[in-house]
């Protein structure tokens, strides 16, 4: 949310009790307060969020083979037994190099 500022509106519809168990709202009450929250975030809608560049992303692998075969990856840099790291100028970019690396390196 600091990040986000007051970009965020949420509707409370559900609250957990357990790991397996929640207090629920009627489902008719739950999307009339969904209703209602998504006309007021239409309303109060600003400027879009977006991510400047560069993006640096950190991955850490569970095994070191993961990260053996995402450096191979241009820009790819190995920073540790099962981590790598890469910067691309814009986010987009960034995401696709993500999730290219843990389709090559069997993570995924």
């Amino acid at each position: 949310m600091e990040l986000l500022g007051d970009q965020i509106l949420t509707v409370v519809v559900k609250e957990a009790v357990g790991r397996h168990a929640a207090k629920n709202i009627a489902p008719a009450v739950a999307c009339r307060l969904i209703r209602e929250g998504a006309v007021r975030a239409l309303k109060r809608r600003s400027k879009p969020f977006a991510i400047t560049g560069p993006a640096t992303f950190e991955v850490d692998f569970h095994q070191s083979i993961s990260a053996d075969l995402a450096e191979v990856c241009p820009g790819v840099q190995r920073t540790g037994a099962r981590t790598v790291t890469f910067t691309q100028q814009d986010y987009l970019e960034a995401f696709r190099t993500w999730r290219a690396i843990l389709t090559l390196s069997g993570a995924a």
